[in-house]
């Protein structure tokens, strides 16, 4: 069973800011504890980092939006994001707090910022702040306000243009975490945010962290064709402002978010090549090595988040490598010169063809993944040699191919995870049996070839999620909508029987800790608790 690509972004915009808000949590998971009280506010530990606005390196132009040292970060495991906001004349955000903290640039307009405590004003490459407390005051472009741990913030835009802001959020997540976030007068109605939306630039998972101090950096990056990208010992994420790119991830952790599909995604495939346009990024939990963009005739523009422990990380940084791309499926016996002017339109196969859920592999390097089973259709994705694929259909014949609509394995299901590919350029099992997909790690089965046996659990079992990014969801259902997504080991409660739903197994289940957080979650990806 196959589901479209996620509109989820489309629909968390119209439900409103408050999901929105609510959905800072989607990087990680939801945490079993509340604050104790959102008054209850700590002064900023740390200061602002002094730095020019603008710097020359190499030929790269840095500017910095904001950077902070502070004396104690939140541990891991957290999650990072990066996100755009944007509040109409008239719109504003309640008063909240969150567990981790979270920078607001304005990037145009202006933004009146209130806090319940003390929180920090500056202006990007400033030395230079001020101690908001416990009041309000009138931001314009180029300040930022840094809100620590705990203290309440509101956003408010009285003004007569849109206040647009880049914000930055970090959230401790795990078993032991707090509430993400708490609105210190209850919960708001959709109502409450109207006229305030939002776009999520990057997204990652953090697992590994030295404790306490800590520096914080924003800057963006302006870097001309040919230069390198610089290597960066600690966590790093890189969001694509202008420009697109081409990368091969050849070893470690790699984290590819998309302003399309927000949200936690699984580490990159190794020799997996993805292609970044504008809002898409790249996270580097353990850090990048330099690497070379000798050959690379586009500019780039990005955003770059990092956190610079005091402690050095231990892991090794991952390695990439810019590639170009690529206008035409590379064929072995034509090309698109030898093809109609006009594509004539896909017709079934007249064959059998190769089952549904069979994991197929790529036989060649540069093998396009297409939106339409044409040589024409644009080219969504570019795939290297050895790269498993789901089938989901086929075949279809036209312009002289056999396609099939697949899923790069172990993918979530996104605009860049899923397309046509020509048969000529991919290798199918010798016995053609369904075969079992491997779960994405977003907690979304692929597919499996049956489901799993209903009844292995029962109402008050203990069970843990086995795979990282485990989605609990609304209904017991793969277009259901998602209610977090919970790393390895979580632990939940069966509060009732289970129900057969596309295929899988969905047990109804309770977040340990937390009596509200409750929704469904497929058998594939729990496991009954140590001493149960």
């Amino acid at each position: 069973m196959r589901t479209s690509p996620s509109h989820q972004t489309h629909q968390t915009r119209r439900r409103g800011f408050a999901v929105a808000c609510a959905a800072l949590a989607l990087s990680g998971t939801i945490a079993l504890t509340p604050l104790a009280s959102a008054q209850e506010s700590t002064p900023a530990a740390g200061t602002p980092v002094a730095s020019p606005v603008t710097t020359q390196q190499q030929d790269i132009t840095t500017t910095s939006l904001f950077s902070y040292d502070f004396t104690e970060f939140p541990e891991a495991p957290l999650t990072i994001r990066l996100l755009r906001i944007t509040l109409e004349p008239g719109a504003s955000v309640p008063l909240h707090t969150h567990p981790g903290p979270e920078f607001d640039l304005v990037e145009s307009g202006v933004l009146t910022a209130g806090s319940d405590g003390d929180a920090v004003v500056s202006q990007s490459g400033s030395t230079e702040n001020e101690t908001l407390a416990s009041t309000e005051r009138d931001l314009t472009s180029g300040e930022w306000i840094l809100y620590p741990e705990g203290v309440g913030m509101t956003l408010t835009n009285n003004g007569d243009e849109n206040a647009v802001i880049l914000s930055a959020v970090f959230l401790p997540v795990g078993d032991n975490a707090p509430e993400s976030i708490t609105y210190t007068d209850g919960q708001p109605s959709n109502d409450d945010f109207t006229g305030v939306s939002f776009t999520v630039l990057a997204d990652g998972l953090l697992t590994t962290l030295p404790s306490g101090a800590a520096t914080v950096s924003v800057d963006q990056l302006d870097i001309p064709a040919g230069t390198d990208l610089p290597a960066s010992d600690d966590p790093v994420a890189y969001s694509l402002i202008e420009g697109d790119a081409n990368i091969v991830v050849d070893s470690g952790d790699v984290q590819v978010s998309r302003t399309a599909n927000p949200g936690l995604q699984p580490s990159a495939l190794p020799n997996q090549t993805y292609t970044l346009g504008t809002g898409d990024a790249a996270f580097f939990p353990a850090g990048i090595a330099a690497t070379s963009r000798e050959n690379q005739g586009d500019a780039l523009s990005v955003y770059r988040v990092s956190i610079t422990p005091e402690t050095a990380l231990s892991a090794t940084p991952a390695e990439i490598t810019f590639t170009e791309g690529s206008d035409a499926t590379p064929t072995p016996t034509a090309t698109a010169e030898t093809t109609p002017e006009a594509s004539p339109t896909a017709t079934p196969a007249t064959t059998d063809g190769i089952p549904a859920d069979t994991v197929v592999t790529t036989n060649t390097a540069g093998v396009n993944m297409r939106t339409d089973a044409s040589v024409d259709a644009d080219i969504i994705n570019e795939l290297n040699e050895g790269i498993s694929l789901v089938i989901l259909e086929g075949p279809v014949e036209a312009d002289d191919y056999e396609w099939y609509r697949v899923q790069l394995e172990g993918q979530p299901e996104a605009d860049w995870s899923i397309g046509w590919v020509a048969s000529d350029f991919f290798d199918a099992p010798e016995t053609e049996t369904s075969a079992n997909a491997t779960p994405t790690a977003n907690g979304t089965p692929a597919a499996t070839e049956t489901p799993a046996a209903a009844g292995d659990f029962a109402e008050g079992d203990i069970v843990v999620t086995t795979e990282e990014n485990v989605r609990l969801r609304e209904e017991a259902s793969t277009d259901g909508e998602p209610i977090d997504a919970y790393p390895l080991g979580t632990e939940l409660i069966i509060t009732g029987e289970p129900v057969e739903a596309d295929d899988y197994t969905w047990y109804p289940v309770q977040l340990s800790g937390s009596d509200s957080i409750t929704g469904w979650v497929v058998a594939d990806f729990i496991a009954a608790a140590d001493g149960e």
